[in-house]
């Protein structure tokens, strides 16, 4: 072992300081493993929260799905409300012609069989035609 000392100087340094380096290279090593385990965790969990931001928005996309169908159905609703005055507005026309052709028909009966009964039978007629384009 002298002889070894001669030949290479400072190899007592080296293994003492080996030791040494071992344990801090040890020390690293653990520290290192604990910060990959808190890094892995650390991911883990923000994944997670991903995942559950993910199905969140998909539920989000999904209500909103039927909120445009329902406001579909809303919009054609309003189409038809929006129809509904005018064809108020033609039934009452043709309620009103279709008293005015029984009063016709009452008037024709007084009057009896003359040129006036034929006429108000002409007249009817056109009454009877104007309800029906407004029932169309």
């Amino acid at each position: 072992m002298a002889q070894d000392r001669e030949q290479h100087p400072g190899t007592e340094d080296l293994k003492t300081g080996g030791r040494d380096l071992s344990k801090v290279a040890m020390l690293v090593a653990a520290l290192s493993f604990v910060l990959l385990v808190v890094f892995f965790f650390s991911i883990y969990n923000k994944m997670t929260n991903m995942s559950e931001r993910v199905e969140a928005l998909s539920q989000v996309q999904e209500k909103v799905a039927s909120m445009e169908y329902r406001m579909g159905q809303v919009d054609m609703r309003m189409d038809q409300l929006a129809e509904l005055p005018e064809q108020a507005r033609r039934q009452a026309q043709a309620d009103s012609l279709a008293e005015m052709s029984g009063s016709l028909d009452s008037l024709a009966e007084q009057l009896g069989d003359g040129q006036q009964a034929q006429t108000l039978e002409r007249v009817k007629r056109l009454l009877a035609e104007v309800r029906q384009g407004l029932q169309q």
